[in-house]
């Protein structure tokens, strides 16, 4: 029989078709052409077409294309056959395009070359059966293997040698039996490909979609991201070299010099400025040997947590005790190159969901709503305009944004009268910020060493001239008084201002007063100073003070201003540089299957590490085994520092130690990705190569830790710990082995 899968409307109906099969032998015109849209043979008949046609192709990129156009030739149905490479399966889908109107199967290379012998000598083909959404359902139930069940056969006095059976119906899809298991991932594809000709699929979707975990949705993304960046770089199925962007970490430089170093390679169009992040991406640090996924994820984690995260660049805040952060709506009013530096963190966070890495950056859940592109919660504009109410979705909003916030000033203030405060209270939102550090004298020498001028709001060309200029000698920079920039710079004044100086914004500044952010230079222009500026919420001078006539209006401004207003303009931009990765056509489909909160796991993991999640999911190799002495010295270890406050923090270190990521990956330690991103569990290896008094060696690639044969629990409890110390003192991926190349 002739075993396959079949997607669209026409595939699913109950009443079997006879249609005479076409088989272009000589295939002498591209799927696509005008020669080939124009051939009248195909014309009411099942076309038959193959994998490598459809590669070959100059006119279409990928199977939807394909049957699109035999449709347009006049075809009533399309079996494709599978004749290159059988270790590449073939991936059924709409990769973007419209679902076709006419059935469309797919079938194994054997059967394909059966069915061309049947065209060549002009068999009919019988098509029918069971309709697709219940082959679906029956994937998913364990169903029975390709092969199986026939989706056609010949009806003509003339053999074809393959069988006819008219109550025949599809195999299960995804691919089934003793190759591939049930796939949910591909169930999905399929469903949501059948789901706009057929209400009964919109049904198995929502069903699907329930039972769908997160982990299953990454494996949907990943492949839905594989296909649309592979059809790109590759369109004609070459196997073309793909690209290659290459950066130099340097662990070294400090928070201000990191995010220049980012700067620069977008400005320049390398590492995570290259045009294609989906290539080849390889990271080395200085002065050490390491290469690979390892090394590529460590990479990640320290961008976003010296660039994007530290507080001196203003680019990132956390309100709650940094388990969550959002842009840092002072951004825009201090920082000249802030439409840069948001592009390039959506640049990293798309290279995180290509490269499966669970990134240590856990962006809040509403933040992603607003980056993906979600309906806003609140009602949008409209609720935003409207004061006469402060609704229950705003107070949920804000109570999710900053719970001390709510509590201690909207909540009493909706309930107290304004005089009971005993001090005027403005119609202001801080900026400033209680984590704020000074920058430090490197950060003070990286900006000294290329930045030529200074963006700000908050002083004339003449009083910076004379109040804020950089010595030669090396002097930091002192900041503008108050009194120096009461006024906002206009443009020239800007330029006028001296190399080196540090300016401060203004006690009140307006919504208008916000940057350009256009700068694109590095290491960049320096930031302007916060201090305690505050940004009026009437859109005025901010003179406005709060009262029981206005105070509802207050908190309805406040609530808009935290939860959007201040944050709409960095999100923008990080979209722009997330869409590099994530297509808007991949951005629809995500929104449709995931919520805000699952991509904020997919793209943080989980916060908190349980040891008995990670003991339950760790592999032995090379002689040990969960009961023997080095496996439960190494284990009570681990207990013992998640038991001591002040040690728990050596179980993300030993983390990123074995794996190159501090965080655990959404699902536990069962989804813990190796190598190129794919699935490799937690491995302690016994190390006979290392001798009692080795530290142990890691293999970040694969994440596995060698332990050396120690004699006692008190040498593998030293030993763990100071392997920690030295590793994070950066002896490459192999602490126990200083000197030797590790490049797994």
């Amino acid at each position: 029989g002739v075993a396959g899968a079949a997607v669209g409307a026409a595939a699913a109906t109950t009443s079997a078709r006879r249609l005479r099969l076409f088989f272009d032998v000589e295939g002498s015109a591209d799927i696509g052409s005008e020669e080939y849209i124009n051939d009248r043979r195909k014309v009411g008949r099942a076309v038959l077409m193959s994998r490598r046609s459809i590669r070959q192709s100059a006119r279409v990129q990928n199977w939807a294309q394909a049957i699109a156009a035999a449709q347009e030739a006049g075809a009533a149905a399309v079996v494709v056959f599978n004749n290159l490479d059988a270790m590449e399966p073939f991936r059924m889908g709409l990769f973007g395009e419209l679902a076709p109107s006419i059935p469309a199967f797919m079938v194994s290379g054997a059967d394909g070359a059966a069915l061309s012998v049947a065209g060549a000598l002009g068999c009919d083909v019988l098509l029918g059966g069971r309709s697709a959404v219940e082959a679906a359902r029956l994937s998913l139930q364990g169903g029975s293997g390709a092969g199986s069940e026939s989706i056609g056969g010949s009806s003509s006095s003339r053999s074809s040698g393959v069988g006819e059976d008219l109550g025949s119906a599809p195999p299960p899809w995804p691919l089934m039996g003793a190759r591939l298991p049930a796939d949910v991932a591909q169930a999905w594809s399929l469903l949501e490909a059948m789901s706009s000709h057929e209400e009964e699929a919109q049904t198995e979707l929502q069903a699907l979609l329930n039972r769908m975990t997160v982990p299953e949705k990454r494996v949907w993304l990943t492949r839905r991201l594989v296909r649309h960046h592979r059809s790109q770089q590759d369109p004609d199925g070459s196997f073309s070299e793909l690209p290659l962007a290459f950066v130099e970490g340097d662990r070294s430089l400090s928070p201000a010099e990191q995010i220049a170093a980012i700067r620069q390679q977008l400005v320049e169009g390398i590492g995570l400025g290259s045009e294609d992040l989906c290539g080849e991406f390889e990271v080395r640090f200085k002065d050490e040997h390491g290469v690979g996924s390892a090394v590529l994820r460590e990479w990640i984690d320290l961008a976003a947590g010296e660039a994007f995260l530290h507080p001196s660049n203003r680019l990132l805040r956390s309100y709650d005790r940094r388990q969550t952060f959002w842009p840092d709506p002072a951004a825009p009013f201090c920082n000249p190159q802030w439409q840069l530096d948001y592009e390039a963190l959506g640049r990293l966070l798309g290279l995180a969901l290509w490269q499966s890495c669970t990134l240590d950056l856990p962006l809040h859940p509403r933040v992603c709503a607003l980056l993906l592109g979600f309906p806003r919660l609140e009602g949008g504009e409209e609720a935003a305009a409207s004061d006469s109410a402060f609704s229950a979705e705003k107070a949920v909003a804000l109570e999710e944004f900053d719970e001390e916030l709510y509590r201690t000033k909207v909540k009493w203030l909706l309930a107290n009268p304004v005089a009971e405060l005993g001090f005027d209270m403005p119609f202001t939102d801080p900026l400033g910020r209680t984590d704020e550090q000074p920058p430090s004298p490197s950060q003070d020498r990286s900006v000294a060493s290329g930045s030529r001028s200074v963006e700000a709001t908050g002083s004339s060309a003449s009083s910076s001239s004379s109040s804020s200029t950089c010595s030669s000698s090396g002097a930091q920079p002192e900041p503008l008084t108050e009194a120096a920039s009461s006024s906002v710079a206009t443009a020239a004044e800007v330029a006028a201002v001296p190399f080196g100086a540090v300016l401060s914004l203004p006690v009140v500044v307006r919504l208008s007063d916000r940057l350009p952010g256009t700068e694109r230079s590095f290491p960049g222009k320096v930031l302007l100073q916060v201090g305690t500026s505050e940004v009026a919420l009437d859109g005025a001078d901010g003179e406005l003070q709060v009262t029981d006539d206005n105070k509802l209006e207050f908190v309805n401004a406040l609530a808009e201003w935290r939860t959007h207003g201040g944050i709409e303009l960095q999100v923008q931009a990080m979209a722009k540089g997330l869409r590099t990765v994530v297509p808007e056509a991949v951005l629809t489909e995500l929104r449709g299957l995931l919520q805000p909160a699952e991509v904020a796991q997919l793209l943080s993991g989980m916060g908190e590490i349980c040891v008995d999640d990670w003991e339950r999911h760790t592999a032995y190799t090379h002689g040990l085994y969960h009961e023997g002495d080095l496996v439960t010295w190494f284990w009570r270890t681990v207990r013992e520092w998640a038991s001591s406050p002040e040690e728990q923090v050596r179980l993300q270190q030993l983390l990123q130690f074995v794996t190159g990521s501090a965080r655990v990956p959404v699902g536990g330690f069962a989804e813990l990705v190796g190598f190129n991103g794919a699935k490799h569990p937690f491995t302690l290896s016994k190390g006979t190569h290392l001798t009692p008094q080795s530290l142990p060696m890691a293999h970040a690639c694969i994440c596995t830790l060698d332990l050396p044969p120690y004699e006692d629990f008190e040498t593998c409890r030293a030993k763990l710990t100071q392997m920690l110390a030295f590793g994070r003192s950066h002896f490459d991926e192999a602490a126990g082995r200083r000197g030797e190349d590790t490049t797994e």
